[in-house]
């Protein structure tokens, strides 16, 4: 499953608001640098969905506020 994201990093706390189906605002209390708002908004989104860390990624948007993720979802 691929979402969209707009990222927040410096905010307060750590926060997820889906504004429409598979678009979500996140809000991350770590910086931009050495890419630590990447892994938040990773653990964020795993913690979100109730998964490992290791079934989310960044797919593009690395370097920007817009963000597209993928999700590895469970097949039973």
């Amino acid at each position: 499953m691929y979402i969209k994201a707009k990222v927040f990093p410096y905010e307060k706390k750590n926060e997820i608001t889906e504004v429409s189906y598979n678009s979500f605002h996140i809000k991350v209390k770590a910086p931009t640098e050495r890419n630590l708002a990447n892994d938040a908004v990773c653990y964020a989104v795993a913690d979100y969905f109730k998964l490992d860390r290791n079934k989310v990624r960044i797919v593009s948007g690395q370097k920007r506020g817009n963000k597209l993720l993928f999700i590895r979802e469970n097949i039973v």
